[in-house]
This record gives C-alpha cells, sequence and structure tokens, in this order.
C-alpha cells in the first residue's frame, strides 16, 4: 500500500535530486530515504530513478508519478488545514441563471453568519444540476425549472420574472406585440435543459408557435450578444438583463397576456446525510424566501 510517507520521500528526492538533500528536507538520514525510496519502488514493481554516481534522475515512471503524488499531497494539506482550522466546506450546485445573477444574497448572508464556511458554487443548466444533487455530486441545487426526480426533494425558493427582449432598432422593440408577430419572428434561446427555456416554451406553446429559432445557446451572455446584433427576440430572466435595459442596449417586448413569472427551486436528495454546513446553506435560503415574501 502506498502511504504518504512513501510519498513524500519520492517527492522530496525527485526536487533535490539526492538522496542526502531530500534528507536535509524531510528531516530523516540519508538511510531511512533510501529506505523509503526502495520500498516505493519496490511496491510499484518498477525503478522511479536513473541512478547516476551520485545523482539521481527521474525515468520517464517518475516523471509520470511526480505530478500525481504532488496533487494528492497537496490535498491532503489542504484537509489537514481546513479541519484544523474548523472550516467547513459545501459543493452547491446552481442554474446557470441563479448561480451568475442571484445567488448574492445567499452567498452575503452566509459570509455573514458562517464565516468558517467555504463553499464551491458549480454552475450548470437545470437538468444538470439536478443529474448533480441526484448523484451526490453536489450537496444541493439552486435551479430555476421545475424538476421531478424520485430521489430528491425539491422546495421552492424564490419567484422569478422572464422577459423578451430585442435590439433597440427591432421592430417590436418596446411594442405590445400579438401572438401572431411572434409566431413570425426569429428567436434567439437557451438551450433544451435550461430552466428559462422551459418556462418560455410551456408559456409560448399557449398563444402561438415558435417555428424560427435561429441560433441555441448554453449561457446567457452569448444570447444577449446575439439579441443585441438583431438576430432575434430572446427570452430571458430579468435579473440577467437589468444593466442592458437600463443602459439602452436592449429593449423590452411587453407581452402582458404572456405568462412568464416562474419559481425557483432548491434541490437536495432524500438520502443526503444531514450536516452543519448544508443545514446552514438551508436556512440562509429560507431566510432570503421569507424577504422576499415581505
Amino acid at each position: 500500500m502506498l502511504t504518504t510517507r512513501l510519498l513524500r520521500t519520492f517527492v522530496a528526492v525527485a526536487r533535490e535530486g539526492g538522496i542526502a538533500a531530500a534528507g536535509r528536507q524531510l528531516a530523516l538520514s540519508p538511510a531511512a530515504v533510501s529506505e523509503g525510496l526502495s520500498e516505493l519502488e519496490g511496491r510499484l514493481r518498477k525503478p522511479l530513478f536513473d541512478r547516476e554516481r551520485k545523482r539521481l534522475r527521474l525515468n520517464a515512471a517518475g516523471a509520470a508519478l511526480l505530478p500525481r503524488a504532488e496533487a494528492i499531497l497537496r490535498d491532503l494539506a489542504d484537509l489537514e488545514r481546513i479541519h484544523g482550522e474548523g472550516r467547513e466546506h459545501l459543493r452547491v450546485g446552481a442554474s446557470v441563471t441563479v448561480g451568475n445573477y442571484m445567488l448574492d444574497g445567499l452567498v452575503s448572508r452566509l459570509r455573514s453568519d458562517r464565516p468558517g464556511l467555504s463553499l464551491e458554487v458549480v454552475i450548470r443548466n437545470t437538468r444538470a444540476i439536478a443529474d448533480a444533487v441526484e448523484a451526490f455530486e453536489v450537496a444541493v441545487g439552486f435551479v430555476e425549472g421545475r424538476v421531478e426526480r424520485s430521489q430528491l426533494e425539491v422546495r421552492p425558493w424564490l419567484s422569478d420574472d422572464l422577459v423578451l427582449v430585442v435590439a433597440p432598432d427591432h421592430p417590436l422593440a418596446g411594442v405590445r406585440a400579438l401572438p401572431a408577430q411572434l409566431e413570425g419572428s426569429s428567436w434567439v434561446l437557451r438551450e433544451e435543459g435550461a430552466g428559462t427555456r422551459a418556462t418560455f416554451d410551456a408559456a409560448a406553446a399557449a398563444h402561438f408557435e415558435v417555428r424560427d429559432v435561429v441560433l441555441t445557446v448554453g449561457g446567457n451572455e452569448l444570447l444577449k450578444s446575439a439579441v443585441r446584433s438583431g438576430m432575434g427576440v430572446g427570452c430571458l430572466s430579468v435579473s440577467a438583463v437589468d444593466r442592458e435595459l437600463k443602459a439602452g442596449e436592449l429593449a423590452k417586448v411587453e407581452v402582458p397576456w404572456m405568462p412568464l413569472r416562474r419559481d425557483l427551486f432548491i434541490l437536495t436528495h432524500l438520502r443526503k446525510a444531514p450536516e452543519p454546513a448544508l443545514t446552514a446553506v438551508l436556512e440562509a435560503a429560507e431566510q432570503e424566501a421569507l424577504l422576499e415574501r415581505r
């Protein structure tokens, strides 16, 4: 079995280029370093160095092992540091719109209430985040699309409004559009699996047929750029286009007859073991929801 002692010995010899120098770095005798290196090579059943007089040079097998050994030792050092400092780490998933525009309040609250918590945010579309929660790749997911999975608990969180946007010189800019006008329009839309796309498709299906989708994209920034260039009508969260609307870079299409308000959801796995960090995130999310309802 490989141990951290053997890996540290190997890395020190590789970096120092010799047994004696590695021993000084590790505070070990040359005999102990040589014994550790021989044990590692014996367990791997291959030499890791070419011996040149008193100097050791990595061979191909050693060169392949070195970055992996260093990565393992770094990860172990990070774990020791985090737990030694009493820090907690949680991997959180968020759909594209939520992750890019709507998590700031939650993160700020957590930084204030639980400064020892380190968050890693994974941003993908709603379907991919649901998959990640289901596979225990993330502890919790914040998404803008309705999800139905037997393994997941789905709870309402915040609400969000979508808006149809066009370039400022588009014929529908600022216009109260009719269903027939939208049916005859070109469209730039999010990809299948995105919560924004699912909400738009459901709302549009009750009033008109989307016949001409000229571009499908996996993110909001490219979508906004394509709409600004006049490529077609887009549908995005108000939070994603607020700056562009205020700056006059994009214009709204008025569709009061088309329901574009949606709920955002929190996803957790039904078999996910409770842990303090996850509880803290869920409590902070509930506080955000309470503030919105006031």
